[in-house]
């Protein structure tokens, strides 16, 4: 009986020290982690993120971000628009995004005023930015409500466009009035070296539906669409013959073929634009598929899905 009960002892003390290292390891930098960080993603740089974090500290204090605010928004900005989705949940991590909890020190805040979220955007109109990345949905509406002018930088233009595609519906609906107000006043320059990155990408977005719209619109203005061939045509690395592919969805390059066919630095993007002129239309991956190899073994293998859509008329062409 003694035996017993010292072995029942010994289980006990084991899974109290299991449970504890349990709690240690959930607890730990493992799952903290934020989505972004536990699927490999690169991190901010330094700099910003100490600026971000400089600015989540007011925000946790509920004190005035105005002094951190600006640089971190000159961060952002310098953010190339390829890292949107790798980012966004790293900058609302390292700036306290998320709905302020309570303090365990709460005497001191009976003597001073603690501005909450919202406080803050109404009274630091640039957190607009910044609060397109925040947890709540309620302040991401509220900061892409407040955005009626071009936007500064490729990354926030990509942000606006990644907001269209947003978990929360009223989010994209937000989202969607914005960018109908702000897309045409962006800078060509800022569309198009947002086009490059997100012509490749937003192909998988699966929430949105009509806001595409505004986004497409953006990329068949023809001053966009003589920045974007500037680009490809001048590029020397990258996939930018995929993104003539993408970009010739619609009409707007037809009228550069001819330039990036004799003028590109990139052998890829010299071949596609040979190709479409040579067979008259333009063809670009559409997705995947599944063949048959075999019917009566039930064998099939995936393959590419194309589709194409006929050049518009010109004396190229025609020639």
């Amino acid at each position: 009986m003694r035996r017993r009960s010292t072995a029942r002892g010994s289980r006990g003390w084991i899974c109290r020290c299991f449970a504890e290292a349990m709690r240690a390891w959930l607890d730990g930098p493992v799952f903290r982690r934020s989505p972004l960080t536990m699927s490999g993603a690169k991190g901010l740089p330094a700099e910003l993120e100490q600026r971000l974090a400089e600015v989540g500290k007011c925000l946790a204090n509920g004190e005035p971000v105005g002094e951190a605010l600006p640089t971190a928004i000159a961060g952002l900005n310098a953010l190339p628009p390829t890292a949107i989705s790798q980012v966004a949940y790293k900058v609302a991590d390292t700036a306290k995004l998320y709905r302020r909890q309570p303090s365990d020190d709460w005497f001191p805040d009976l003597f001073r005023k603690q501005l909450t979220h919202t406080e803050q955007l109404l009274q630091f109109p640039d957190l607009r930015f910044l609060f397109l990345f925040h947890y709540d949905g309620r302040l991401r509406e509220a900061a892409v409500q407040r955005l009626a002018d071009g936007l500064p930088s490729p990354f926030l233009f990509a942000a606006l466009a990644w907001r269209l595609n947003d978990w929360v519906e009223p989010v994209r609906h937000a989202a969607l009035r914005s960018a109908e107000r702000c897309f045409p006043q962006t800078d060509p320059k800022i569309v198009a070296a947002a086009a490059e990155a997100l012509l490749l990408r937003q192909d998988s977005w699966g929430r949105w539906s009509d806001e595409r719209n505004a986004v497409d619109a953006a990329y068949q203005r023809p001053d966009v669409a003589r920045a974007l061939a500037l680009r490809l045509a001048e590029s020397i690395t990258g996939p930018s013959a995929r993104v003539l592919r993408k970009a010739s969805r619609s009409e707007v390059l037809d009228d550069y073929l001819l330039q990036l066919a004799v003028e590109a630095r990139q052998p890829s993007v010299r071949v596609v634009a040979v190709q479409f002129l040579t067979n008259g239309k333009a063809t670009w991956q559409s997705g995947w598929q599944y063949k048959w190899v075999d019917k009566s073994w039930g064998c099939e293998r995936g393959c590419l899905r194309w589709r194409s859509a006929h050049l518009r008329s010109s004396s190229i062409v025609r020639r």
